[in-house]
């Protein structure tokens, strides 16, 4: 990073800047730092040197000073001495209250000597262990009558010693407390603040003298320090513009130097960027042949796929009843409707059941190597890439239910199937007698995919072209075209015959159920606008209060 120099000073200075080309040496910095290093040592050594001299000559132009100083030395050294006085009193107190303690101390040490002196033992824990042996030999019962007794009284005198132990245990405390107190007397005997305030006086006293002795020599030496003054300012002068030349010098250098180096790098950097152009240009074209193939795969794919299997597995589950879509026959006009416009009639295959007594076998056990890699295709470029479909249920799943099965026993999907009947947006049936509507609106989503691949996948080329469109256009902008901030949406064209993609049949619900029985009480309009009225008026009532 060039330093703060080269910005104020851009462009170098005359007969600095090299030839257009050739290679600009940098300036050595730490020649310059060494040459830097030593006028600064120069320049702190004479001006130490004329400080001095200037604070002398204060002293000679301004006399009034050192009397003031004197005055003030004088009055603080009058505070020292009272204070020390005060100091002499304390102590003296503090001398008496030592005595007493440490007399105290003396007596309580004599007193708790002859006590032990007296006991068996030395500590509880001593007597408290030897009376714990006594016991322990007593209730063995190996001791003569005589050995016991004497166990006895001796338990006795040890349990009297431990309580005179306490007693010696309470002085010897007190005896600990009197000496912290010792303690905390001598340390305020040997009291910081005292040193200080001496340290403080002999300061002072030295100060005085010193200032005693310059006042002296102070008129006779006034005229040497005078020129002493004048040549170390002239020297002080000559250091300066020493330096601020070396300043220079090296800050021409400087900005000859990075002006070069911001040369190459612009140069530099023009080469990377067109490098990096004709890189991104290569992914765009990449990304553009790549985008193309994947919107030429077919549509739908995978759905289609998915439904086969759905109507496949629902048919070998319950018996291959599996309805036909439109294959002709009476029909209510519910089904009429559902059935997708523009597309044939259907002819569904029929799913045979295994013959009784053959055993299913799985995927991994399957005769067909290719089963278990069925339906993994799929439309690129959508949310999740490729998915495989719906896979095929287990065996116990696959197994036809009894013929007279509760049409309202529930139906248990696998997780694979359901998960698929979900992706579809396909209710799955609740129950047996639900399977019908299930496999309708399979089949209805089957054909209705397959009628609508072929204009999917054109759409998903037309979009993919726009998209090629606006990134060859923004990739056109670097040339100096101007690139509008175009959304990437997606090309739609009005679906077959005007028909959207089929939902699932909703089931019947118990009131519809009701009305076409006949069973559901007729309704009347002022049974509907009744509860409209009500809130009315209330929302009126509430108006009119506020």
């Amino acid at each position: 990073m060039p330093p703060p120099t080269a910005s104020l000073k851009p462009a170098p200075a005359a007969g600095v800047k090299a030839e257009k080309g050739a290679k600009q040496a940098k300036p050595d910095s730490s020649a310059y730092t060494r040459e830097q290093d030593e006028l600064n040592k120069e320049i702190e050594g004479v001006k130490k040197e004329l400080t001095e001299i200037r604070s002398k000559l204060s002293l000679l132009h301004a006399p009034q000073n050192e009397t003031d100083r004197r005055n003030v030395i004088k009055a603080e050294l009058d505070g020292l001495q009272a204070t020390q006085r005060d100091a002499k009193t304390d102590r003296t107190k503090l001398f008496d209250t030592l005595k007493r303690t440490q007399e105290a101390i003396a007596q309580k040490v004599k007193d708790v000597n002859a006590q032990r002196a007296k006991l068996p033992v030395k500590s509880s824990a001593d007597a408290e262990a030897r009376i714990g042996q006594l016991e322990t030999k007593i209730e063995s019962g190996t001791l003569k009558l005589i050995d016991e007794k004497k166990a006895l009284a001796e338990i006795s005198a040890l349990k009297r010693a431990m309580g005179a132990l306490a007693k010696v245990g309470t002085l010897e405390q007190s005896i600990a407390a009197d000496r912290e107190k010792i303690d905390e007397v001598r340390r305020q005997l040997d009291d910081p603040e005292s040193k200080r305030v001496q340290a403080r006086w002999d300061e002072l006293k030295r100060e005085m003298d010193e200032l005693r002795e310059e006042g002296k020599k102070a008129w006779d030496e006034r005229n040497a320090l005078f020129e002493k003054r004048n040549e170390l300012q002239k020297q002080m002068d000559d250091l300066y513009t020493k330096k601020k030349e070396l300043n220079q010098k090296h800050r021409d250098a400087q900005d000859a130097y990075y002006a070069k180096v911001r040369e190459d790098q612009k140069a530099k950097q023009e080469r990377y960027r067109a490098q990096k152009a004709a890189e991104e240009a290569s992914k765009r074209d990449e990304e553009i042949a790549r985008m193309r193939e994947e919107a030429r795969i077919p549509a739908f794919a995978r759905e289609i796929e998915d439904c086969g299997v759905l109507i496949g597995w629902f048919g070998g589950k319950f018996g291959g009843k599996v309805p036909k879509v439109n294959a002709g026959g009476a029909s209510s006009s519910a089904d009429e409707a559902r059935v997708v416009a523009g597309v044939k009639e259907l002819e569904l295959r029929k799913v045979e059941d295994e013959p009784v007594g053959v055993v299913l076998k799985k995927n991994a056990e399957s005769d067909d190597p290719w089963a278990s890699l069925a339906g993994t295709g799929g439309k690129k470029g959508k949310k999740g890439g490729k998915k495989a479909p719906a896979a095929v249920a287990s065996d116990a799943d696959a197994a036809p239910p009894a013929p007279n099965a509760n049409p309202n026993a529930p139906v248990n999907l696998p997780y694979s199937l359901l998960t698929a009947i979900l992706n579809l947006s396909i209710p799955p049936p609740s129950n047996v007698s639900d399977v019908q509507r299930c496999v309708d609106d399979l089949e209805h989503k089957k054909a209705w995919f397959e009628a609508n691949q072929k204009r999917k996948t054109e759409e998903e080329i037309a979009r993919v072209e726009a998209v090629v469109k606006r990134m060859l256009k923004k990739g056109g902008a670097a040339n100096g075209e101007k690139n509008g901030d175009a959304t990437d949406e997606e090309v739609t064209k009005g679906e077959v015959d005007g028909q959207k993609e089929p939902m699932h049949t909703a089931m019947p619900t118990a009131a519809d159920e009701a009305v076409e029985q006949g069973e559901q009480l007729p309704v009347t309009p002022e049974d509907t606008e009744e509860p409209v009225h009500e809130l009315d008026d209330k929302l009126e009532h509430v108006q009119e209060e506020s």
